[in-house]
């Protein structure tokens, strides 16, 4: 197993609790399998920000963009 950095470029700039505006939480790893390839998130928020992940007209997932 392995780590990688979540996919989505903003990721670090999030903040971790309500409480706490200012600080910023960093970027997040997520463990993969040692042979994975592709684009990885952290959370639902980020594979939506960054256009992998659609709510509206049964969508859900589309790797391929």
């Amino acid at each position: 197993m392995k780590k990688i950095p979540c996919s989505y470029e903003n990721c670090k700039n999030y903040r971790p609790h309500w409480e706490k505006p200012e600080e910023k939480r960093g970027i997040q790893f997520i463990e993969v399998s040692d042979d994975y390839n592709g684009p990885v998130y952290c959370s639902l928020s980020c594979a939506i920000l960054d256009g992998k992940m659609f709510l509206r007209e049964k969508k859900t997932f589309n790797l391929d963009n």
